[in-house]
């Protein structure tokens, strides 16, 4: 009796690649302990820019293959940057005054371990999900707070440098672009994907910091969550709040992002070496709550796997090409 062959993996739909990006992007901008300005939008809306323009020739052009020398450092990357988003969803939890934000980590790491049995497509599919149901969530908070506004608060002092270089360093993302889209077999679905996470990037998040600045332009100076001093200043009603929603759509889109970098941490390892991971993962996690200074590095590393070394590939492509042909071709002669 012949065993049955083994389909190869389709790879991820646009949806799924942009609802990876998008809610591990918005994983650090929930956990995000900035104040909100109108100088924050703008250097927030300026690295986003840059990096589309840098990204989307690389988007538009075949892929170049990732060598194999070069994926133990994206999965290193993804480690490292998987347990700076613990320590974040542990300040998040410390600043919504979680009753036992510590002992709620701990409880998270098994959660953890049973969701590395899945396949990688399980935590692409329920990021679809929570992406639409966190875009419906967002269309709500214009309707909500468009009445207490004051436009007025624009115009608070702050750095859009400080800002530009804090974007950098919030989308980890950016640094597993290449080992995602070498990892699809469907090259445009996820050209297509990195497209929508680059235009939620530099048009949603900042007009929502933008929106936040006119509602709480002066708690600049305050220390808390800025985003959930916004949710408190937007309620829908006397009667009826969302901070309980978005609670869980932060948390939920933590522990996706959690989940995407392990898998990716353990990609191409068996099954002891997956389970593994989570020694180190635990370690740095550690070590960067005790030294936060010691992440301060990861925001140009992801530059550099994402934008960097993509573009090194590209060129040497290109440059092969070029060395393959001839300078001035030989023209044929008319009689």
């Amino acid at each position: 009796m012949s065993k049955p062959h083994s389909r190869p993996e389709a790879g991820w739909s646009a949806v799924q690649t942009a609802a990876v990006l998008i809610l591990c992007r918005l994983a650090a901008f929930f956990c995000a302990e900035q104040p909100y300005s109108a100088a924050y939008a703008k250097g927030m809306f300026t690295a986003a820019v840059l990096t589309a323009g840098l990204l989307l020739p690389l988007l538009i052009a075949p892929q170049e293959p990732l060598p194999d020398a070069l994926r133990p450092l994206y999965r290193g990357f993804a480690l490292l940057w998987g347990s700076l988003t613990l320590v974040r969803l542990y300040a998040l939890l410390t600043a919504l005054h979680s009753p036992y934000p510590l002992l709620t980590l701990f409880l998270l790491i098994p959660v953890l371990l049973e969701l590395q049995r899945l396949p990688q497509a399980a935590a692409a599919r329920a990021a679809s999900l929570l992406l639409f149901v966190t875009a419906a969530a967002f269309l709500l908070l214009p309707v909500s707070g468009i009445r207490t506004a004051k436009p007025v608060f624009l115009h608070e002092p702050d750095s859009a440098g400080a800002a530009f270089l804090r974007e950098f360093q919030q989308c980890g993302e950016l640094g597993l672009l290449p080992l995602l889209r070498s990892r699809e077999n469907k090259p445009l679905a996820a050209s297509r994907g990195a497209a929508a996470w680059l235009t939620v990037r530099s048009a949603v998040l900042p007009l929502t910091v933008i929106f936040g600045t006119m509602q709480n332009g002066r708690l600049l100076h305050l220390t808390g969550n800025p985003f959930f001093l916004l949710l408190a200043r937007t309620p829908l009603s006397d009667a009826l709040r969302t901070d309980g929603i978005w609670m869980l759509l932060a948390v939920g889109s933590t522990v996706l992002c959690l989940t995407a970098f392990l898998h990716f941490a353990a990609d191409g390892t068996g099954t002891r070496l997956r389970y593994g991971i989570f020694l180190p993962f635990c370690s740095f996690a550690l070590l960067f709550a005790a030294v936060p200074e010691s992440a301060s590095g990861l925001g140009a590393a992801a530059v550099l796997l994402g934008i960097g070394i993509p573009w090194m590939l590209r060129l040497r492509s290109l440059c092969a090409g070029l060395r393959g042909r001839p300078l001035f071709p030989h023209r044929r002669h008319e009689g």
